[in-house]
């Protein structure tokens, strides 16, 4: 049960940080959230091996609860109703997995676009500093 606590955890820290990565933003501020992803992108990666592995035990555990029992005695009812229950927390836990997986994919796929995008801006000042300079040399030696 802690288990699954801390994966909807990781959940809601992902939705917060994809948030920020993509609200349009100053590129200070940008830089700032893609340094703190900097920071964290190891254990991102490792969280996402953990996902991975939590995404095949959920699956098995669905896969469990795909046959439904027959039970012809008298507590049926009973089993029949434990056996939704346990299919229904198999589902819940696959799809929580599923989703946390699939944003850890999306938030590590758009950090690296951002710092990409920031190492292109960067590079692009540099050039039209470069280009500025060049065009006040022209002017002065005419």
């Amino acid at each position: 049960m802690l288990f699954w606590w801390m994966v909807a955890g990781l959940l809601v820290g992902e939705i917060v940080l994809l948030f920020l990565l993509m609200l349009p933003m100053p590129s200070l501020f940008t830089r700032g959230v893609v340094s703190l992803l900097d920071l964290i992108n190891k254990p991102l990666y490792v969280c996402l091996a953990v996902m991975c592995w939590v995404l095949f035990d959920g699956t098995m555990e669905m896969q469990k609860y795909s046959v439904k029992p027959v039970d012809n005695s008298a507590t049926a009812m009973h089993t029949e109703n434990l056996y939704h229950k346990n299919k229904w927390r198999a589902e819940r836990n696959f799809y929580l997995a599923a989703f946390t997986w699939t944003l850890l994919v999306i938030l590590l796929r758009c950090h690296a676009q951002a710092k990409r995008n920031l190492d292109l801006e960067k590079e692009r000042d540099e050039l039209r500093a470069v280009h500025n300079a060049n065009k006040e040399e022209s002017k002065k030696d005419k």
